[in-house]
């Protein structure tokens, strides 16, 4: 799958060396020490986090995503899961890499799209080829989850607050979309999953900016205090 959106600021290895630097000086790449927020774990819910290489997203469940993005019963099918990711406009929807939007996403803040996938089977099969972990978090943390990830998408005001569309995405049935928020140096892909994550409550910092910093904290063998949440 594409991984452009994250590699626009660190796929040469200057920026990449100087991200990485600056990360260890403000600690954005630390596994958060905070515990994790008190809540009932009676009911918990699933979802999926994906590396593609430089950039990651989240798959959840279609029907939950439904509920407050009515518009996505037309724009995909009956499928079982979406993959939602963030990222560059330009550079995200580029059909050819540019080492012009490269740089721009790298030095400069930059308007953002979200990619949304159909994923018609479960999410380590459709993705095979890249990392795929699974995460189970209290029913609460996992709507506040769904409350970030749909508070993202920009709605038109002119147009009974819908969501608007950009256009086709980069690999199977997908689509782009406006979104809210300024994709820079510090505020990558990766920033934008780790703050989905840790709106559940799962004990991840909210300045993650490199896939190494975000997956290494859902390393399957971490082992976490508050057994309200798992991953493997």
């Amino acid at each position: 799958m594409d991984s452009r959106p994250c590699r626009s600021i660190l796929k040469d290895s200057w920026a990449r060396s100087r991200v990485l630097l600056l990360c260890f000086l403000v600690g954005c790449v630390n596994v958060s020490k905070e515990p994790a927020m008190a809540t009932d774990c009676r009911t918990t819910r699933g979802f999926s986090v994906v590396s593609h290489g430089w950039h990651t997203g989240i798959v959840i469940d279609r029907s939950d995503l439904l509920e407050q993005i009515p518009e996505f019963k037309t724009d995909f099918g009956a499928v079982e899961y979406l993959e939602v990711g963030w990222g560059d406009a330009g550079y995200y929807q580029a059909s050819k890499a540019k080492p012009t939007l490269a740089l721009r996403a790298a030095l400069f803040p930059t308007s953002s799209v979200l990619h949304v996938v159909e994923v018609p089977s479960s999410p380590r099969s459709y993705f095979s080829k890249s990392k795929v972990v699974d995460l189970r978090v209290p029913e609460t943390g996992y709507g506040k989850m769904l409350d970030f990830i749909a508070g993202t998408f920009y709605r038109d005001p002119r147009k009974h607050d819908e969501v608007v569309k950009k256009g086709k995405g980069l690999y199977g049935k997908s689509r782009f979309y406006r979104a809210k928020g300024s994709f820079h140096a510090f505020n990558t892909c990766n920033t934008w999953v780790a703050r989905a994550v840790a709106a559940t409550g799962f004990p991840v910092s909210r300045r993650t900016v490199t896939v190494e910093g975000l997956m290494g904290q859902l390393d399957p063998n971490r082992k976490l205090e508050n057994k309200c949440y798992s991953v493997r």
